[in-house]
């Protein structure tokens, strides 16, 4: 091969390993930044995620945030607990599916915080496989086999005894006794102010960016702020939690804590000392541990050295060599290797370096004997040990293929006879 083809295949190679380092990096730098993600996701970094929120609250509290990747009817309820789930689409059907009634249910009974934001952004995906239900249930067609909330604003019989044994058809927003509403002709953007007297802690009026609002059906909602007229931030308690709704999401952003840092509402919607739980699932993101992770968590490393082992001594008896090679440097071996041939030669061969020519007849005497008691005469017999005798005793003197031959004609007249 001459230099000048042999540079070309090394630039082509080289190439090659810089661009696939250059990729690399490039989707190394976009799951770094998070914008692979959905928006108020908070594993994204971008103004669009809520990663800015997750990280403080860990900073405040060591693991007092966490994520959750699981259907919400995984989600641990407890009365410390505040469930946040930000950036849930108005168009998605999610708040229809019966995991969610289940985890409202959990809420009722357990106690605790459940926290709604909403966004007009278009849902990531409206289909969730790994929601152990019918992709694309709609609100309207959902069922809960646990006892819900009842429409009446009744919470505390149903949420805090849980008595009442028969099912209840879970509606969602419906369930829930409010549904959205879109204000048109108004500007997208202005300020929410607050119609609560009594809520000091909370900042009289608060930046808003989206063009929805709620239209409250049960009389169990206390509404926070207005925008335009419109209740944009409002409470009610359920059972034995409470459930707190915000039309838009943008006060959870990265952004927002930037430019707009109202800290008096967050930790009012996220209330200190709570495990504040992320929820991710809403947003398409589930997470699915492969083998690995299965190994590392029940701690099977153990296991899988062994099994490497076990590959590795399997191979090494397939293709080690344990009979010494024919024509060694010792010279003992006269005959060349049997490759190629059949099963008969290899066993021709193998005879060949076991046993010398002088011990052959010999051998084979005391392999044929046992099986000569009943079909040999004695006489026959004696004959021909006295033939191999002889030539054990005088090995150069007579031509072992010679003697085999005479043995085998002297036995065949006997079997005659």
């Amino acid at each position: 091969m001459s230099s000048t083809p042999r540079k070309l295949t090394i630039l082509a190679v080289g190439v090659v390993v810089l661009f696939a380092i250059g990729l690399t990096h490039l989707f190394l730098l976009r799951f770094k930044a998070g914008d692979v993600y959905p928006a108020y996701s908070s594993l994204r970094t971008d103004p669009l995620g809520t990663r800015a929120l997750f990280d403080s609250l860990n900073q405040v509290t060591r693991d007092s945030a966490r994520r959750n990747f699981q259907t919400p009817d995984q989600i641990p309820m407890a009365g410390d607990t505040t469930v946040l789930i930000c950036g849930l689409s108005a168009e998605s059907s999610f708040l229809g599916r019966k995991k969610v009634g289940e985890l409202v249910d959990r809420v009722a009974i357990s106690g605790g915080r459940l926290v709604l934001t909403f966004t007009t952004h278009r849902p990531p995906r409206e289909e969730t496989e790994a929601d152990g239900e019918a992709a694309g249930q709609s609100a309207e067609d959902g069922n809960c086999s646990e006892p819900c909330e009842s429409q009446n604003g009744d919470d505390d019989a149903a949420g805090q005894s849980g008595e009442d044994d028969s099912e209840y058809e879970w509606l969602g927003a419906a369930s829930m006794g409010f549904d959205f509403k879109r204000p048109t002709g108004k500007k997208l953007e202005g300020t929410a102010f607050r119609v609560t007297a009594g809520a000091d802690v909370l900042p009289p009026a608060i930046p808003w960016r989206a063009p929805l609002s709620f239209e409250l059906v049960d009389d169990a909602w206390e509404t926070l702020y207005t925008w335009q007229g419109d209740p944009v931030v409002v409470q009610r308690p359920w059972g034995k939690g409470t459930v707190v709704m915000m039309a838009d999401s943008y006060l959870f952003s990265n952004e927002a804590l930037r430019n707009h840092r109202l800290t008096g509402l967050l930790a009012w919607v996220l209330v200190p000392g709570h495990l504040t739980i992320f929820d991710e699932f809403h947003h398409g993101l589930v997470r699915q541990p492969g083998i690995s992770g299965l190994a590392r968590r029940y701690r099977l490393h153990g296991v899988f050295g062994a099994l490497l082992v076990v590959a590795a001594l399997l191979i090494w008896r397939q293709t080690a060599v344990f009979v010494r090679p024919a024509g060694s440097d010792d010279g003992s071996s006269t005959y060349p290797a049997a490759s190629g041939r059949d099963t008969a030669q290899g066993l021709v061969n193998l005879v060949r370096e076991h046993i010398p020519d002088r011990e052959l007849l010999t051998v084979c005497c005391e392999a044929w004997l046992p099986h000569t008691t009943q079909r040999v005469p004695e006489t026959l017999v004696a004959r021909v040990r006295s033939l191999v005798r002889q030539a054990a005793a005088a090995p150069g003197g007579h031509d072992p293929v010679a003697l085999y031959r005479s043995i085998c004609e002297l036995l065949q007249q006997g079997r005659k006879k």
